[in-house]
């Protein structure tokens, strides 16, 4: 692996982002029932968040794909982060079914993939499709969390990297609205940790509950007479619990100014830079008063 360590780890559910749910209807929906190999009815309802979630997101496409290399791509109607729309597509064996979500610059932030399937004329299919980040990217989670005021229990966050070549450290400015959320505590990730060889980490974190935001750092360590290699995948990097004081919407976001924005370094010392450059992505925490919530 040329000196670097292959970190694997399964995915966190989307609402870990978005699971969509993909129904082929057949042709039962009409009297095209009668025709052989009609259109079948592909009927796509997903949710990207409520209120404030995955806003990154401003265009979403899907990308049908024949056996025999042939495609079609059908742009979805994006209302509020919603899609509820329906496509038809010949029914046939062997379909691949890929969902793309893009930004406003056009840039792919997220894909995701299921297949090859057969769709039969008239009979139901469902298709679950999991969206992964495409690019590297830094990103608070879940995307959207409601929780009731005055309930027992903490509102956590994590903060993951994704898409990420041979990280040696990291470090961050989480911002959150300090009216409606306080840190309690920070603990480290695994993303860092090597489970094949003792190699120890060092992690902190500077809170200010008045100003809401904690700076958080996390490195690799070692001698430095030994070459220690840097990770890549996607991965934890720290968990984050708030207690809940105020009743609102909490933006949950990385700082950006140059000073104190995020960085990712190598092994060298070197910043490490997707192709596209580190995308942040942004989560929001709701909490509610009465009976609503969690």
């Amino acid at each position: 692996m040329g000196g670097r360590w292959i970190k694997r780890q399964e995915p966190r559910a989307l609402s870990a982002l978005v699971v969509a749910a993909l129904v082929a209807a057949g042709c039962g929906l009409s009297d095209r029932s009668t025709a052989p190999a009609a259109p079948a009815a592909l009927r796509l309802a997903l949710s990207f968040g409520e209120e404030g979630a995955a806003t990154s997101i401003d265009s979403v496409d899907l990308v049908i794909r024949h056996p025999e290399g042939d495609s079609t791509v059908e742009v979805l109607r994006l209302d509020k982060g919603t899609v509820r729309d329906t496509v038809f597509i010949e029914p046939g064996d062997s379909l691949t079914f890929v969902l793309r979500a893009f930004g406003a610059d056009g840039r792919l932030l997220y894909i995701g993939s299921a297949g090859p399937m057969n769709v039969p004329s008239g009979a139901p299919v469902r298709v679950e499709i999991l969206l992964e980040p495409a690019i590297l990217m830094l990103r608070p989670g879940p995307m959207y969390q409601e929780s009731r005021l005055g309930s027992s229990g903490t509102v956590t966050v994590y903060v993951d990297v994704h898409k990420v070549d041979s990280l040696f450290g990291a470090s961050f400015r989480l911002t959150w609205d300090p009216s409606i959320l306080q840190l309690r505590n920070a603990v480290e990730g695994d993303f860092l940790q090597n489970s094949e060889a003792e190699i120890p980490t060092i992690f902190f974190v500077e809170t200010n509950n008045e100003l809401g935001f904690a700076a958080c750092g996390v490195t690799r360590g070692g001698s430095p007479n030994v070459f220690i290699p840097g990770v890549s995948g996607s991965g934890c990097l720290a968990t984050f619990q708030f207690d809940k004081v105020g009743v609102g919407l909490s933006p949950i976001q990385f700082a950006t100014e140059q000073r104190v924005g995020p960085r990712l370094t190598k092994p060298d010392g070197g910043f490490v830079d997707g192709f596209e450059g580190l995308f942040l992505e942004s989560a929001t925490v709701r909490v509610v008063d009465g009976g609503r919530g969690h």
